[in-house]
C-alpha cells in the first residue's frame, strides 16, 4: 500500500510538467487493494483533487483483524499476525482521514462483500459526513448489491461523479 502510493506520488510529479494535464484536476481511483492505496494516498498527496475507493476500506487495522479472525472467533493471534497488525497500524490512515479529509469523495462498497466488508467504509463515511456537509464538499457512500466484484453499474456511477466532480 505504501509503495502503491509512493508510486502515485511518482506520477503526479511526472506529469505536473506535462502541459497537456490539467494539475488542478487529479483523482485517483483504485479498487480493492488499489482502494486502500487510494485512502493512503489522500494522506500523503495534497495535489489529489478528488478519490474514488471501490471495494476498501480506509480502516487497515480493522480490517487486517477481521481477516485474521474470519475463521475463528475466539482465534488467539500468533506472533507474525500481532507483527501484521504493528505494521497496519503504522500506515492506517483512517484516523488522520476521520479528523483532516476534506477532498470530494465518492465510496463505493458491495453488500455483499465478505472480502472487505462495508461496514468498515460505512463506519468512516458516517463520522466524516457532517465536516463535508459543512465545508460544501461532496462525499458519497454508495453501497452496491454487489460482492467484491466490480461491476459495469460501479464504473458508470464512477465516471459520473467524477464528471461531476473534478
Amino acid at each position: 500500500i505504501k509503495q502503491n502510493s509512493d508510486d502515485i506520488n511518482t506520477l503526479i510529479d511526472h506529469y505536473q510538467e506535462d502541459i497537456r494535464i490539467d494539475r488542478s484536476r487529479i483523482a485517483v481511483v483504485g479498487i480493492s487493494m488499489g482502494a486502500m492505496s487510494t485512502f493512503y494516498s489522500l494522506t500523503q498527496n495534497q495535489l489529489i483533487k478528488v478519490a474514488v475507493p471501490i471495494l476498501g476500506s480506509p480502516d487497515f487495522v480493522g480490517l487486517e483483524k477481521f481477516a485474521l479472525q474470519a475463521d475463528s472467533v475466539n482465534k488467539i493471534l500468533s506472533h507474525d499476525e500481532k507483527l501484521a497488525i504493528r505494521h497496519m497500524a503504522e500506515i492506517d490512515p483512517c484516523l488522520y482521514l476521520i479528523e483532516n479529509e476534506t477532498r470530494p469523495m465518492l465510496i463505493i462498497n458491495g453488500e455483499k462483500d465478505d472480502w472487505v466488508p462495508a461496514n468498515f467504509a460505512k463506519d468512516f463515511y458516517e463520522k466524516v459526513k457532517s465536516r463535508y456537509d459543512k465545508n460544501n464538499t461532496e462525499i458519497e457512500f454508495n453501497l452496491a448489491d454487489e460482492s467484491h466484484y466490480f461491476s459495469n453499474d460501479m464504473r458508470d456511477h464512477t465516471i459520473k461523479w467524477l464528471n461531476k466532480n473534478l
